[in-house]
């Protein structure tokens, strides 16, 4: 267990990172998880990298952006495999964790705690963005390749777990150096404020739907291209080109998961917010 009043030089930390099939742990899934142990002298303790079959057919927009192919992970072990492993790297909460962005590693793991029914790891983890945009104030952006070419970080294959959980690491340790001075463990967590694992189930329950939106459910179910006429809080009616994969509800409240071919990006809508939609037959 970490001691609050241990100090901070004696600190070990886990950069991690992952990769998935999409945005949202609703309905997407791990493919990767790479992970680096180290000090803050910069002393390297272990390395973790592993592939996992994620049981489904990786989106081509998001192999463009990963590299990682169906083919790739095909005889890899799955999720419940692949997370025990990651599990005993972390270990029993003696290291601080961190990832950049860490809500959305965070949200992946959480989830795949639940289904994989395991306990959930004490590890405080950090998020770096967070911790970047608090301590370094002459950086135009905050993105992990915009804070590794800031701190002179070699250049490395981007988006992939164990690359991206390196370049973490230097970034951390560059953030350490430029000025957040603290003494102790329990000093560096109440300013670096960390989230923990908690373990959550999916949305309650597979809606049904009702009959006006039946030719959206056939076009989730072909993978079918929709256009449709959305009212959202910001932009107003505007319209989308989708791709449906599911539906669920979550308390009252029914949503659409898609792949957003207008944002390049998986998102959810709400179904009382569709105001017209129809099926492109691409011709």
């Amino acid at each position: 267990m970490l001691d609050p009043s241990s100090s901070i030089l004696d600190a070990e930390f886990i950069a991690f990172d992952l990769e998935t099939t999409g945005c949202s742990p609703d309905f997407s899934e791990i493919v990767e998880i790479g992970a680096v142990r180290f000090r803050l002298d910069g002393t390297e303790i272990a390395r973790f990298q592993q592939l996992v079959d994620p049981r489904c057919r990786i989106p081509a927009a998001t192999t463009a952006v990963h590299g990682i192919t169906d083919d790739m992970v095909a005889d890899q072990p799955p999720i419940e495999e692949a997370l025990p492993k990651f599990l005993k790297f972390l270990g029993d909460a003696e290291a601080i964790g961190m990832a950049h962005n860490a809500a959305f590693d965070v949200g992946f793991l959480n989830r795949a705690l639940h289904r994989c029914n395991e306990v959930c790891p004490l590890t405080p983890v950090i998020d770096t963005v967070r911790l970047s945009r608090r301590w370094v104030h002459n950086c135009r952006r905050y993105t992990l390749a915009a804070l590794g070419q800031h701190f002179g970080v070699a250049d490395y294959v981007e988006h992939r777990g164990l690359s991206d959980s390196l370049v973490l690491k230097d970034v951390f340790l560059g953030v350490m150096r430029e000025g957040l001075i603290v003494e102790t463990v329990g000093d560096f967590l109440r300013l670096a404020k960390p989230k923990f694992f908690r373990a959550t189930k999916p949305p309650e329950k597979t809606p049904c739907l009702p009959s006006e939106f039946a030719a959206l459910q056939a076009a989730a179910d072909s993978r079918s291209t929709v256009l449709m006429k959305y009212q959202s809080a910001k932009r107003g009616v505007a319209e989308r080109s989708v791709t449906p994969r599911k539906f669920v509800q979550f308390r009252n409240t029914v949503y659409l998961l898609a792949f957003c071919h207008t944002d390049r990006k998986e998102k959810q809508y709400r179904l009382d917010r569709i105001r017209d939609f129809h099926v492109d037959s691409g011709e």
